[in-house]
């Protein structure tokens, strides 16, 4: 590939003009100097430059223009005439040598004569020299060796010895390239590499340009870019590496580890999938950092080696992100400009958006007022395709552009309000699990996917006869210490009384308690984010609870890994043991783990009690009122300051403002 840029590009000269448009510079190019300059003008009369070369089209009609009767051969001939003689002379005094003779200039490639030239040159030149010295030893006995003298040897050896001491020792880049313009001109480039080691390639080109500009010991323009401090480097890694920064997750499989070398030691880090591409992940980082001199490729070269930008398949996304990324890229294809969702979301908010405007509560903000055909560029003349997530499955569609912009509303409206959810409450939840309040205790909690039991040579019919044991898991974080449990049960109803009795089970075998407890989950309506979850925080004997939610579809977490474990090590043990060895109840999970797993807690929850404690709830549950809006609410909070008197309130996320709410039948403050 040419190393130059395409504008500076050398094309054929095309004197004639028979091409229709430029032709680039290729291998059978030639110059025109093989035709004769002067003759070239002449007959063309117009301007040629030596530089100037033509195609092998070109060069035969322009061959075939001077040979014709109105050129002039003989003028054409002038050039080839002249390098002929000199070539016929030269070979008259190397015919009596081992020297083969020289190829006239008309058989070369222009691209080697230079190279041939220099070749035939030394040899000519080592087989005189060898020669005149022969005659003079034999006529006047002198036995001198025809190289440079001992000492000529010694002095240019101390002066290359003393140039490379100088390069080495030279601070800068500009010392170097200082250095390097006292070099005469004459000496190749790969000759001074292999003189000068420390010398690269661009140093070496760099400063015979400078030498050929500006003359010897001239200084090159020092570089106006300031160098980035290790501390803004270290910033930006942290968006590579942070998960509440929120460009990145860690794999939740605890073998999918790369090997690095860190600080001359081998060590195992686990892998990280980027959630945003590069490109976003620097523009976020531009937004809270604008004052750092730091360009995109070099925010890309920091990215560690175990942070792999390719997705992972086994993630699973949110309906709402994955629909407005399908739009987004059917936008794409119909108007051929790359418009990410960063870039949906600028169009649909204020200049300085609110957490009302992220939220939708701001009327004011234009939000899908702004996507419209022609702020889009789409066009009416055709229909569009795309696909969408609707009830678990992946739906082609085709319709008319004005419906399309439609569905493209409802979605980025509903993505701009749910990243925003996401990313507030993913910071607020990582801050909660610091602890860094006194006397205070995080669960973070969630029904992990049931176990199915696998037995060692399963007959076919087994396929339609499986069993499953349900895992609830939590990871208890405290200032202290963390715990990791899992409440493992035969029951299947993963209902709002099956999480409460799985939470009172965790609770009893905590070993320290607190004024102050938050609990952590997803929303999902079916077990935590309800009018009883609510019912039963508001009766809970806390000084102070808060329970966070996280953003639809965006729950994974610690307790993932948990479940991961038991069912990873309970898979392993029925695949070892015989079949009459193997655990195909939550009982039999808890007698053969109870001690083998030391950093998990398993408690047993029986389905006879579990289903005495939903009975016993249901009766309480039945006169409860509803409760508008509480699908909206990322955050409930209770506050007791006397027994008979709390105070409870509710947020959309942890930025909005709290609104306090009685929905119960208890005194509040």
């Amino acid at each position: 590939m040419y190393q130059v840029h395409s504008s500076e590009r050398r094309v054929c000269a095309d004197y004639l003009h028979v091409h229709t448009k430029k032709i680039l510079r290729q291998r059978n190019f030639l110059s025109v100097k093989d035709l004769g300059i002067q003759s070239l003008r002449k007959r063309l009369r117009r301007d040629i430059d030596d530089s100037d070369e033509t195609c092998h089209h070109c060069f035969r009609r322009l061959t075939e223009l001077l040979y014709s009767p109105g050129g002039s051969p003989d003028e054409a001939n002038d050039t080839f005439r002249q390098e002929d003689e000199a070539v016929l002379q030269v070979n008259r005094y190397v015919q009596l040598s081992e020297v083969s003779p020289l190829k006239p200039p008309s058989a070369l490639h222009p691209r080697r004569r230079k190279s041939y030239a220099k070749r035939k040159h030394a040899e000519i030149e080592k087989v005189v020299v060898e020669e005149i010295h022969s005659s003079l030893s034999t006529a006047y006995g002198n036995s001198s060796n025809p190289a440079l003298p001992k000492d000529d040897c010694h002095m240019r050896a101390s002066w290359l010895r003393n140039l490379n001491e100088a390069l080495e020792a030279s601070t800068s880049y500009q010392k170097r390239l200082r250095l390097l313009t006292l070099l005469p001109a004459e000496i190749p480039s790969k000759e001074i590499q292999d003189m000068l080691p420390n010398a690269t390639k661009y140093m070496i080109i760099k400063a015979q340009k400078l030498r050929g500009m500006n003359g010897v010991w001239s200084t090159a323009d020092p570089y106006t870019r300031s160098r980035l401090s290790s501390s803004d480097v270290q910033t930006a890694l942290e968006y590579y590496t942070k998960d509440e920064l929120g460009s990145s997750r860690q794999s939740p499989n605890r073998k999918d580890v790369v090997s690095v070398v860190v600080n001359g030691t081998r060590e195992y880090v686990t892998k990280r999938f980027m959630t945003r591409s590069i490109r976003e992940t620097y523009n976020v980082y531009k937004e809270a950092h604008p004052g750092v001199m730091m360009g995109l490729s070099k925010f890309y070269s920091l990215r560690p080696k175990w942070v792999l930008h390719s997705p992972q398949h086994e993630v699973c996304v949110c309906v709402y992100c994955a629909n407005a990324d399908l739009s987004a890229l059917a936008l794409q294809n119909v108007t051929g400009i790359d418009r990410r969702m960063s870039t949906l979301k600028e169009l649909c908010l204020c200049t300085s958006p609110t957490t009302q405007c992220f939220l939708g509560e701001f009327r004011q903000c234009p939000m899908a007022d702004n996507l419209t055909m022609s702020a889009l560029s789409i066009s009416d003349e055709e229909d569009i395709t795309y696909a969408v997530w609707e009830n678990g499955s992946l739906i082609k569609k085709t319709v008319p552009p004005a419906a399309f912009v439609k569905e493209l509303e409802k979605w980025v409206t509903k993505w701009i309000s749910h990243d925003y959810i996401r990313r507030t409450q993913a910071i607020a939840i990582n801050e909660a699990k610091r602890c860094e309040r006194r006397s205070s205790i995080v669960l973070h909690f969630d029904f992990a996917k049931n176990w199915t039991v696998i037995l060692p040579n399963e007959v076919q019919s087994y396929q339609w006869h499986k069993t499953q044991v349900s895992l609830f898991t939590c990871v208890v974080t405290t200032r202290k210490s963390v715990q990791s449990f899992a409440v493992v049960s035969d029951d299947m109803q993963h209902d709002t009384a099956h999480a409460c009795y799985a939470l009172h089970k965790v609770h009893e075998c905590l070993e320290e308690t607190a004024p102050v407890y938050s609990h952590v989950s997803d929303g999902a309506a079916s077990h935590f984010k309800n009018k009883y979850q609510l019912y039963e925080l508001s009766r809970a004997n806390y000084t102070s609870a808060k329970w966070l939610f996280s953003a639809t579809g965006h729950g994974k977490n610690s307790w993932a890994g948990v479940g991961g474990i038991v069912k990873h090590h309970a898979s392993l043990h029925n695949l070892k043991a015989g079949s009459t060895n193997v655990m195909r109840s939550a009982a039999e999970m808890i007698a053969e783990f109870q001690i083998k797993l030391k950093k998990v807690t398993l408690i047993h929850a029986s389905t006879a009690g579990i289903e005495e404690f939903r009975t016993g709830k249901r009766e309480e549950w039945k006169h409860l009122p509803r409760i508008r809006g509480i699908q909206s609410w990322h955050v409930w909070s209770i506050t007791k300051e006397y027994p008979n008197e709390q105070r409870l309130t509710v947020a959309r996320t942890v930025e909005s403002e709290p609104t306090a709410i009685c929905p119960f039948s208890v005194s509040c403050a």
